[in-house]
């Protein structure tokens, strides 16, 4: 399992709507998105099903990474029910973004 490829403001509206999830703000040629992306894959796999893991590329949406606030890659944002959450700015280790959905999930029981 991998993360969804989000490639359009509607598309990352619907996959968010009723849901947790976490997206990659990044662009292909960044190491730290490269590393970010690994770590993604498994996050992807660990919580199929639960919560949704995507990324976007801010180059080729530059409109919503501005309406996002991006400002460097990757960001991680958190969101549920299509609202933010919480913020990475930054190359996180998985146990971090792991804890941070499995707390959400939690709630949202």
């Amino acid at each position: 399992m991998k993360p969804l490829p989000i490639e359009s403001e509607e598309q990352l509206e619907k996959d968010l709507a009723n849901r947790v999830g976490l997206v990659s703000f990044c662009v292909p040629w960044s190491a730290p998105c490269l590393q970010q992306q690994r770590i993604l894959n498994r996050l992807a796999k660990a919580f199929e099903g639960r919560a949704r893991i995507g990324v976007m590329n801010v180059e080729e949406n530059e409109g919503v990474a501005r309406a996002y606030g991006i400002r460097s890659v990757p960001t991680l944002v958190i969101f549920r029910n299509r609202k933010e959450i919480q913020r990475f700015t930054g190359l996180q280790p998985g146990n971090v973004l792991k804890g941070a959905l499995e707390g959400l999930l939690v709630k949202t029981r």
